[in-house]
């Protein structure tokens, strides 16, 4: 990366000397470049520099290094930076993965419950018509209890009259008992008066 750097900035040196007018100009120059961050400039202007003055080339290379660390310590963080963003990259491929795996429950799961739905829908209106259908029972029920209540009422008066029938004559059979006892009564008194009583023979001592 330097040596492309070096021959780019090299071919330009020669066109950057004729707008220099000495040495201290063109260091300022590169120091200026150096505190904006471009370091390609500044590195253009040091090299013009030197090509100025020749006896200062330590000092300009001095300048020339710290400009290339600053540039490796920025390809570094570069690095590291596109590291950290390709983990992040990863991380969000799995989160995206995982995302879509959600997305397929979820549309399973608004499957299931539009399936659940079609039955509730279903079985509600199952529930309606069973509503329905006692309802009309109940009006039904309410037409038949009157003559139901009639039929109950003449079937109590029935079984009173029987009752009534049967303890009359129940009755009517024990007066006529009664009637029998006293006409077998005075004939039993009379038989009684004619008859004897009837002496058992004594019994003879041995």
């Amino acid at each position: 990366m330097k040596k492309k750097i070096l021959t780019l900035i090299l071919l330009t040196v020669s066109l950057v000397m004729f707008s220099q007018s000495n040495y201290n100009e063109a260091i300022q120059q590169g120091d200026d470049a150096v505190s904006k961050g471009k370091y390609t400039t500044a590195i253009r202007k040091y090299l013009v520099a030197r090509a100025f003055d020749e006896s200062k080339r330590a000092d300009v290379q001095v300048k020339l290094e710290t400009v290339y660390s600053i540039i490796d310590d920025a390809l570094i963080e570069l690095e590291e930076t596109k590291k950290e963003l390709n983990e992040k990259k990863t991380a969000l491929e799995k989160k995206d993965s995982v995302l879509k795996e959600k997305e397929r429950e979820l549309g399973d799961t608004n499957n299931k419950l539009s399936e659940v739905t079609a039955e509730k829908v279903r079985l509600d209106g199952i529930l309606s018509e069973l509503e329905k259908s006692k309802s009309r029972k109940k009006e039904d029920e309410k037409k038949v209890n009157p003559d139901l209540k009639e039929c109950i009422d003449k079937l109590t008066k029935m079984t009173e009259d029987r009752d009534k029938w049967q303890t009359d004559f129940e009755n009517l059979q024990k007066e006529k008992e009664k009637e029998k006892e006293k006409e077998c009564l005075p004939k039993n008194k009379e038989k009684g008066k004619t008859q004897k009583p009837v002496k058992e023979p004594k019994q003879k001592k041995e």
